[in-house]
C-alpha cells in the first residue's frame, strides 16, 4: 500500500470507530436495533465514506446519483448516524425526532428522510425494489448504480418465494460488484 492508501484506510477505520460509538450512544439513550446496526457498520462506512457510492447531500435530487436501498430496515441507527454525519440532515434530528415527537426518524427508514431512497418497513422488500429500479434505469440507459443492504430477515421463510421468483427471473450479470441485471429464463415456479 502506498501512503495515500494507508491514509484512506486509516480514515475508514477511524470513521468506523466513530460511527460505532455513535450507534451505541443512540441505542442506549434513545433505543433502536443496536445489534442490526452494529453488524453492518463496516459495509455502510465503506459505501458512504470511501467514494464507492456516488451519493451526497449535494446530488440527492440528481438523476445520475447512485441509489442505496436500506433493505435491512432494523439497522436504522447506523443509517441515521451516517446520514447526519454526512450532512443529509442536522444531527439534532436524532435527539429531537428519532422515535419521538412527530417521529420524523422512525424505527424503519422512510423515503421522506433526506438521503433515504425508499421506505423499508417490511423486511426484505428492498431487493425487489432495487431490482425494479435497476431494470428501469437500464431501460432508460442510465449509468448510476444500485446498492442494497440486506440482513438475515431477507432470507427468512416468508421471503423464500420472492427470492425464488427473483432468482428465476433476474440474474446478476456482474463480476465487479456493480448492480446490473439481465433477464434469465423461467423462474423456479415455471413462469417466464
Amino acid at each position: 500500500m502506498n501512503q495515500s492508501s494507508n491514509q484512506s484506510l486509516q480514515y475508514l477505520i477511524e470513521k468506523t470507530i466513530e460511527i460505532r460509538k455513535d450507534v451505541v450512544e443512540i441505542s442506549i439513550s434513545i433505543g433502536g436495533h443496536a445489534a442490526a446496526s452494529l453488524s453492518c457498520i463496516e459495509i455502510m462506512v465503506l459505501l458512504y465514506y470511501s467514494g464507492v457510492m456516488n451519493i451526497s447531500p449535494n446530488n440527492i435530487n440528481k438523476d445520475n446519483r447512485d441509489r442505496f436501498i436500506h433493505s435491512k430496515g432494523h439497522a436504522e441507527n447506523v443509517l441515521y448516524s451516517i446520514l447526519s454525519d454526512r450532512g443529509f440532515f442536522p444531527r439534532e434530528w436524532i435527539n429531537k425526532y428519532y422515535r419521538k415527537g412527530d417521529c420524523r426518524l422512525g424505527g424503519h427508514p422512510d423515503k421522506n428522510i433526506p438521503g433515504v431512497e425508499v421506505t423499508t418497513g417490511a423486511l426484505g422488500h428492498g431487493l425487489g425494489m432495487a431490482i425494479g429500479m435497476a431494470l428501469a434505469a437500464k431501460m432508460d440507459s442510465k449509468k448510476h448504480l444500485h446498492f442494497v443492504l440486506m440482513g438475515d430477515a431477507v432470507n427468512a421463510r416468508q421471503f423464500r418465494n420472492k427470492r425464488e421468483l427473483v432468482r428465476g427471473s433476474v440474474r446478476d450479470t456482474t463480476r465487479d460488484s456493480r448492480c446490473r441485471f439481465g433477464i434469465a429464463g423461467k423462474s423456479s415456479f415455471g413462469w417466464s
